[in-house]
């Protein structure tokens, strides 16, 4: 199909077990993926949800896939989950500097104390600042995303419309 890029959705299971050596397993299986694809002239991402964050000791689980993975290896953060997993979305993107290609937009806002998705520019996340820092960072393409909605073509479309908003 002439794409050059193969993003993985979720850890698969059998790396997901929360132990730093099963992380750097994983680690070890995108690094190699990368390798092979380079030759190919294409490369892999790994797209986070909340889990990555957990802690494990000083550290979680994503920085030792940041810090254990061939410089090869790319991401495809989403802001959501970024913010659920209790980190900063510009600071945690600035993190992955030079090795995002595209980033997942949705918004954020709490309901109840509950986490839930919200369209773009309904919720309390910073997309122009985080737009910035996407671009700071290199990214090249943002996908709007909601995972769930009650009306996904009218939130696509407010989404859509307030993105454009933000460019005027």
């Amino acid at each position: 199909f002439g794409c050059s890029n193969i993003g993985l959705g979720i850890m698969p299971l059998e790396y997901n077990k929360k132990s730093v050596d099963d992380i750097k397993r994983f680690a070890d299986f995108l690094s190699d993926t990368a390798r092979k694809l380079a030759k190919r002239g294409m490369t892999v991402s790994y797209h986070n949800h909340w889990f990555e964050f957990a802690r494990l000791g000083d550290t979680t689980l994503f920085d030792i896939l940041i810090n254990n993975t061939d410089p090869g290896v790319r991401f495809i953060p989403d802001t959501y989950w970024i913010k659920v997993g209790g980190q900063d979305v510009c600071s945690f993107l600035k993190k992955l500097s030079g090795r995002i290609e595209t980033v997942h937009f949705k918004d954020y806002h709490k309901r109840l104390g509950v986490p839930v998705m919200k369209a773009i520019g309904k919720g309390t996340l910073d997309f122009p600042g985080i737009i910035e820092t996407c671009e700071q960072c290199g990214a090249r393409y943002a996908v709007v995303e909601l995972d769930v909605a009650a009306r996904p073509y009218d939130a696509l479309a407010f989404s859509l419309k307030y993105l454009n908003g933000l460019s005027q």
